[in-house]
């Protein structure tokens, strides 16, 4: 299972390039100075026989020894800076050769060298349609090929039996970070709130934070409290691990839910319209509904970008190494909020087996889709900004990118729409 952490460079990264040419600077520096308090030694060593020499008549053929003596020591004197000056200006030159080469690796103008077309000559182990491969895996057989991803991470804290329940039919599977702790009791304050509609569960998936302690002791105190935390044993840092838990989790713990919201905590989701979206139920209804989403037919919805290339600067978040994906770019995402059937969830579980892992969740998540024939629904309604519009917040099934403030002040504004609405 790759998880990037030693990804092949094409120049391996330069940590401190200032740093090293202010080093090599002064290396050369103080050769240099060396060399002239050598040479400025030397010279000064000739000035006091010069001032005791009497002149006799073997004075000026002693004038003369000390005088080409004089002159050898110029001219090492002279060569030794020529070449003190071509080192030095061959190392400068060298530098910025390296910086230069390093800087469009980091840009990624190398990899566009190597990269393919996806739509003429496109292949992702496992080859071909993976169809019939996940269809023995959700029946129980044991596939001619073998899964190119284990999911062999382990669940630590793992509040399977609130979802395992007859009347749970809504789940928000909401990916987080250990030390998003706020924007998780902001959530569940606001629209994440299980008593404001019944047969609706929303859980957090996180990993482990090596780096904070404080992260991780606040996520062992919100399990114990509020019984909502799915955490592996994974970093928290590995966004398509999660994913892939996410996926493996609910296919296994909700049976009886009928449609599944997957987002991040960085999302505001309006509960009322995503209910008016898959129920044929008054939508202001605060009790149980019936569901017209069938669970048992496919769909997925969200807000779809296509013809995405992938990063390949290595400084940024979604970076790709060419060495794990070379094409020039992704089939259709659907990014950061996807609402679909359980059909559709098990189809991403059982295909994310025969889908080789990728790093960027969304990307892998579009993969498995591809290589499935899963073509998603494009809902404008998904927005993926602060919205000015009350037309736009009355219409939104989500909001993206915002923190857990921008939710809050979301949430007192659909309260402020509804009671003088």
């Amino acid at each position: 299972m790759g998880t990037g952490d030693n990804v092949p460079l094409l120049f391996p990264p330069l940590p401190s390039p200032l740093l090293q040419i202010a080093v090599l600077y002064l290396y050369f520096l103080w050769k240099s100075i060396l060399r002239l308090i050598y040479s400025s030694k030397a010279r000064q060593s000739l000035l006091p026989f010069l001032a005791k020499i009497e002149l006799n008549n073997n004075g000026q053929n002693k004038l003369s020894v000390l005088a080409d003596t004089y002159n050898h020591y110029r001219r090492q004197y002279l060569q030794h800076s020529r070449l003190i000056f071509r080192v030095t200006t061959s190392v400068l030159y060298f530098t910025i050769a390296v910086l230069l080469l390093n800087f469009l690796d980091r840009e990624g103008h190398f990899k566009n060298l190597r990269v393919r077309d996806f739509h003429g000559e496109f292949y992702y182990p496992v080859d071909g349609d993976i169809t019939r491969l996940k269809n023995s895996l959700i029946g129980g057989q044991k596939p001619w090929l073998p899964p190119v991803f284990e999911h062999d991470y382990k669940i630590v804290n793992n509040p399977k039996h609130r979802c395992n329940t007859n009347n749970t039919n809504l789940v928000y599977l909401v990916q987080s970070y250990a030390e998003n702790e706020q924007s998780r009791q902001i959530i569940r304050h606001t629209w994440g709130h299980e008593l404001r509609y019944s047969g609706i569960k929303l859980f957090f998936f996180v990993g482990v934070s090596e780096s904070d302690i404080h992260a991780q002791k606040q996520i062992e105190k919100e399990y114990i409290t509020f019984q909502d935390i799915v955490q592996g044993n994974f970093k928290d840092t590995d966004r398509s691990m999660k994913f892939a838990m996410t996926l493996k989790w609910a296919s296994r713990n909700c049976k009886s839910a009928s449609a599944f919201v997957i987002a991040d905590d960085s999302t505001y989701l309006s509960t009322k319209n995503i209910l008016a979206q898959i129920k044929d139920v008054n939508p202001s209804s605060h009790v149980a509904f019936t569901t017209q989403f069938r669970k048992d037919q496919p769909y997925w919805s969200g807000h779809v970008y296509k013809n995405i290339a992938p990063v390949r600067k290595r400084y940024l978040e979604r970076y790709v190494n060419i060495e794990e994906y070379q094409y020039d770019e992704y089939p259709p995402l659907v990014y950061p909020v996807s609402l679909m059937s359980r059909t559709t969830l098990l189809d991403f579980y059982y295909g994310s087996y025969f889908t080789a892992y990728l790093l960027v969740p969304e990307a892998w998540m579009a993969l498995i889709a591809y290589k499935l024939n899963m073509k998603p629904q494009h809902d404008e309604r998904f927005i993926q900004y602060y919205p000015n519009n009350p037309d736009d917040l009355k219409n939104a099934l989500s909001i993206s990118g915002i923190n857990y403030q921008g939710i809050y002040e979301l949430w007192k504004k659909e309260l402020d729409r509804r009671k003088f609405k």
